[in-house]
């Protein structure tokens, strides 16, 4: 009973840890885009995108990501990271910054008046 007990400690504390791994692997990504290290901040985001996708943090770090590859000018990483994020987070409070990324890549695709409209919706 006890080494159950010492176990499940365990189990806690790794998850605590973890969970602060996770907001600081966050900033640190955030520290790099300010930075314009995009490149750095994808390395970090990454993972955090595919550990803790259901956490605010993996939902904060796929709207980074997203923006982090429209900005290193991987257009088509944008692109499939921005229709993920709507499959994955309908309802998040950060689809406007999506939705920014996608009038974005609308805009250098040359297509003005999809923006637009999409701009608008």
């Amino acid at each position: 009973m006890r080494k159950l007990t010492v176990l499940i400690s365990l189990l806690l504390l790794a998850q605590i840890s973890w969970s602060q791994t996770r907001e600081q692997r966050l900033q640190q990504a955030k520290t790099f885009i300010k930075q314009g290290k995009a490149s750095q901040a994808i390395q970090v985001l990454q993972p955090l995108t595919q550990k803790s996708w259901k956490t605010q943090e993996g939902k904060e770090a796929a709207v980074l990501l997203t923006e982090a590859y429209l900005r290193s000018g991987d257009t088509e990483k944008a692109s499939y990271h921005a229709r993920r994020f709507y499959e994955y987070y309908p309802g998040s409070p950060y689809q406007d910054r999506i939705s920014w990324v996608q009038v974005r890549l609308l805009i250098d695709e040359g297509r003005y008046l999809t923006a637009s409209r999409k701009g608008f919706a």
